[in-house]
C-alpha cells in the first residue's frame, strides 16, 4: 500500500513541487485546505507543513501567526499523524554574522521591530514542534529555493525569464548582494529523508554557499554568453548574510546540495529559444 502523505499549504510553490515529487514516488498525497475539517477527523499519515507567509507577512500579522503557528499548534495537539515536518526559514539567521551558522545558534529578535514578526512566528512554530511533539516532528530551515519554474515571483526566475526572452538582463540590485540558493530537488529529498528517518530537531536545508550577484552574472556570461548587468537601488546595500552550515544535512540525511553556479546555466539553456542560444 502506498504511503499516505498530507501537505498543508500544498498549493504553494514548495508544497506543490513536493506533492509532485511524492506522487512520482508512488505516495498517496492529499492537499486539504487549512480550514478543512479533514485535518482533524482522519489519519493524515506523514504531514509536511508548508503553509506560510513570506513577502506579505507584515500586511496581515494575524494571518501570518495563524499560518506559522496557530494551525500547527492544533495539529500537534489533536491531529492524527505519523510524523510532521515543519518548514521554517534560514531568514531567522539574518541578524547574525559570519558563520557557518549551525542549527543550535542563538539569535536576537526585537518584538518592536515589524520585520521580526516573520522570525518570531516561525520560531514559535519551531518551539511548538520541539516542545509539543519532539519525537514526532522535525524542522527544516530553508534558504532561497529555486527550480525550473519560472513563474515564481522571485529573483532567480525573473533573471532567467529576462535572459531567455531578451538575451540580456538588467536587474535592480547590488553586485555584491549575496544569497544562499538551494535547489528544489534538494529540498524535496531532504524533507522526505527527514520524514522517513523520523528525524528530530532542526536541519538547515541550504547549499552552504553564499553566491553574489556579481559571481552569478560572471558565471552566466562564461557558460552561456548571455550578459547580466546591475542597476543598484539608491538605498544602502544589505549587510552580507551569514554562511549557513549544512553539515547536519550532509551527515545525517546524506544529501550533498547542488550549487547554483552549476545548475543555473543549465536552467537557462533549457528555457532559451534557439535564436538566443545560437547568438550566445
Amino acid at each position: 500500500m502506498s504511503e499516505l502523505c498530507t501537505i498543508i499549504g500544498g498549493r504553494g510553490y514548495i508544497g506543490s513541487a513536493l506533492a509532485s515529487f511524492l506522487r512520482r514516488r508512488g505516495c498517496q498525497v492529499q492537499v486539504p485546505g487549512r480550514d478543512s475539517p479533514r485535518l482533524f477527523d482522519r489519519d493524515l499519515g506523514q504531514v509536511y507543513y508548508c503553509a506560510g507567509y513570506t513577502g506579505d507577512f507584515a500586511a496581515d500579522p494575524s494571518a501570518t501567526i495563524e499560518a506559522h503557528a496557530g494551525l500547527l499548534s492544533r495539529l500537534l495537539k489533536d491531529g492524527d499523524f505519523k510524523h510532521l515536518v515543519y518548514l521554517s526559514s534560514t531568514r531567522v539567521y539574518d541578524q547574525l554574522e559570519g558563520g557557518p551558522i549551525e542549527e543550535d545558534a542563538v539569535f536576537p529578535v526585537d518584538p518592536s521591530e515589524p520585520r521580526h514578526l516573520y522570525d518570531l512566528s516561525k520560531l514559535l512554530g519551531e518551539w511548538l514542534c520541539l516542545n509539543l511533539a519532539p519525537d514526532r516532528s522535525s524542522i527544516a530551515r530553508l534558504s532561497c529555493v529555486y527550480s525550473d519554474d519560472l513563474e515564481v515571483p522571485a529573483f532567480l526566475p525573473l533573471l532567467v525569464r529576462r535572459l531567455t526572452t531578451y538575451g540580456v538582463a538588467c536587474i535592480p540590485s547590488w553586485p555584491h548582494a549575496a544569497r544562499d540558493y538551494v535547489h528544489m530537488d534538494d529540498v524535496c529529498q531532504a524533507l522526505v529523508a527527514m520524514a522517513e528517518q523520523k528525524a528530530s530537531g532542526i536541519y538547515n536545508v541550504a547549499s552552504g554557499e553564499n553566491v553574489s550577484n556579481l559571481a552569478l552574472s560572471r558565471r552566466i556570461l562564461e557558460t552561456t554568453g548571455l550578459e547580466v548587468t546591475m542597476s543598484p537601488p539608491d538605498a544602502a546595500p544589505p549587510p552580507p548574510p551569514p554562511q549557513i552550515s549544512v553539515q547536519r544535512l550532509r551527515t545525517r540525511l546524506g544529501i550533498t546540495p547542488l550549487s547554483v553556479m552549476e545548475t543555473l546555466p543549465d536552467i537557462i539553456a533549457r528555457h532559451a529559444p534557439q535564436e538566443i542560444r545560437g547568438a550566445a
